[in-house]
């Protein structure tokens, strides 16, 4: 994986807005990305900021897309978050937490209708629960992971490709919850 595109591909979400529904899904080519991100560049956010990291593999093409949601109040020792990832049953109860606001609008605006009913149908393979709540789902597209820290501040979703081999993706991330400091990417 590319670090150095990796973090322009961030650096460049985070400064700019977009109108459209994101185009780096898993599996496309860095080019194909990066011609999305030339005539994509505005979407507005109401109560927070939202960051997209595209992650490409060996091959330059996209393996996995995530946003990360902060509420304005992110920087604020009192600030609590307004907005959950989850899945909701076919009777509208919610399967996973109390939700403040769920991600739904979210993620349907930056991948689309078919990407939202494909996440919502997936089905949960992992829960991690620490400091933080991590959970893989496999759906018939792509494969998804959310992550909320405690009091939700930080809200994160991806979009990750068949191709990634989501048994490892689980592993790795319980070997750095075991023992963080061999995690560290300083």
């Amino acid at each position: 994986m590319n670090k150095a595109l990796q973090f322009a591909f961030s650096l460049l979400v985070s400064c700019l807005s977009f109108s459209g529904i994101a185009q780096a899904l898993p599996d496309m080519t860095s080019d194909a990305v990066s011609a999305w991100f030339q005539r994509n560049r505005s979407i507005e956010m109401e109560n927070g900021t939202t960051r997209l990291a595209v992650l490409l593999n060996a091959e330059r093409n996209v393996e996995a897309e995530f946003i990360d949601y902060r509420p304005k109040c992110y920087l604020s020792a009192d600030c609590v978050g307004t907005m959950l990832f989850q899945k909701v049953n076919s009777s509208g109860g919610q399967i996973e937490g109390g939700a403040i606001a769920s991600g739904d609008n979210l993620i349907k605006k930056f991948w689309g209708q078919k990407i939202l009913d494909d996440f919502k149908t997936s089905t949960l393979v992992e829960t991690v629960s620490d400091s933080a709540t991590k959970r893989w789902y496999q759906g018939k597209i792509y494969n998804y992971e959310t992550w909320h820290d405690t009091d939700c501040t930080i809200a994160s979703f991806g979009v990750v490709s068949k191709k990634s081999d989501q048994i490892k993706r689980i592993q790795d991330y319980k070997f750095c919850v075991n023992d963080p400091s061999s995690c560290d990417p300083s």
